[in-house]
């Protein structure tokens, strides 16, 4: 009796431990509760990706990885639906691997992952956008191939551009690539931004924005913050001062940016008004018709036509006047009468 006590007992205290809430671990100064530090906006990535960071919030219910493509955003169309891509989980990680995101489930492409943390109240995200899922690196070029294939990246990701790969060889049948440029090593202390093209700076953290510079490729600049529109576009400082939004897609983010403040981006310029042309009014062109004057008809002229009347005999029968004299009378002809007549 006094065992089976003991069990029941044992299982209502375990049954009231999983209950509770995941208390949150010790959090160190310098780490916020919840961010992924790898991967990092603008990389390739392939096979088995690693996901690193801290999930330590207070309440912790669960959390999951959830992945959808990056497509453009189209006015008025509905906004593409997150996928999960891992199975919940509620152990408390700390700058440790959180899961593992197994990225040949999904097609080669320009993708944005986060984690969904839900807690007793309320479900916090943290988004990373964007990255690329490449397993098929002969698709995008023989460079990216060689790179991936000296680092052993099969699976794992591999930063946008390795600035110190070395020149590439082709068959005679392809063009011999030149070595990619060497960058000096930066001297910079916090989070910076390395251009792989020569990126744009703007104003606010979109293209309908003005320029207001530019980071040459292979040139660096301290990252003073990130758009808080979830554009991902960090606010960097130039050289000479000058400040302004650079776009996640032309450069690589370097150091820990965790602690990069949030900017709000100035409000967006007002769209320039486009001439409508109005087409001008046509002319009615006045339709010429032929006009037929009818031709008159060419006067009768009157043509004389020969009727021929045969002449009348008259008989007259014969008188005798005395038995001894016979009188005949004479006969007259009637000449040909001419009647005028009116041809065609």
């Amino acid at each position: 009796m006094k065992r089976l006590f003991a069990f029941m007992l044992l299982c209502l205290t375990g049954g009231l431990l999983i209950a509770q809430d995941i208390e949150p671990l010790e959090m160190p100064t310098g780490f916020e509760p919840l961010a992924i530090t790898f991967p990092v906006p603008a990389i390739y990535v392939s096979g088995d990706l690693p996901i690193v960071g801290t999930v330590n919030v207070a309440g912790l219910n669960n959390y999951f990885l959830e992945i959808r493509e990056l497509r453009p955003s189209v006015p008025g169309a509905p906004e593409t639906p997150w996928t999960p891509a891992t199975l919940p989980s509620r152990v408390p990680v700390l700058n440790s691997v959180i899961t593992v995101l197994d990225t040949t489930l999904f097609p080669d492409g320009l993708y944005e992952i986060r984690l969904a943390v839900t807690t007793g109240t309320d479900r916090q995200y943290f988004r990373v956008s964007p990255i690329r899922i490449v397993n098929d690196p002969m698709s995008v070029s023989p460079y990216l191939a060689l790179m991936m294939a000296e680092q052993g990246s099969s699976s794992g990701s591999v930063p946008m551009p390795t600035p110190t790969s070395p020149a590439l060889s082709f068959p005679t049948a392809a063009p011999t690539l030149p070595p990619p440029p060497v960058f000096a090593t930066p001297t910079l202390t916090g989070p910076y931004v390395q251009s792989f093209v020569n990126a744009n700076v703007r104003q606010g953290d979109s293209t309908v924005y003005p320029i207001v510079g530019s980071l040459p490729n292979g040139s660096t600049a301290p990252i003073i913050g990130i758009s808080t529109t979830g554009s991902g576009w960090y606010y960097i400082q130039l050289p000479n001062g000058t400040r302004g939004f650079i776009s996640p897609t032309t450069v690589t983010a370097v150091g820990n940016t965790v602690g990069v403040p949030p900017v709000a981006p100035p409000p967006p310029p007002p769209p320039t008004a486009t001439p409508t042309m109005i087409p001008p009014t046509a002319t009615p062109t006045a339709t010429p018709f032929l006009m037929v004057t009818p031709t008159p008809s060419a006067t009768p002229t009157a043509t004389e036509t020969l009727i021929f009347i045969p002449p009348v005999i008259t008989l007259f029968p014969l008188a005798t006047a005395t038995p001894t004299s016979i009188f005949i009378p004479p006969i007259f002809t009637l000449p040909p009468i001419f009647i005028p007549t009116v041809g065609p």
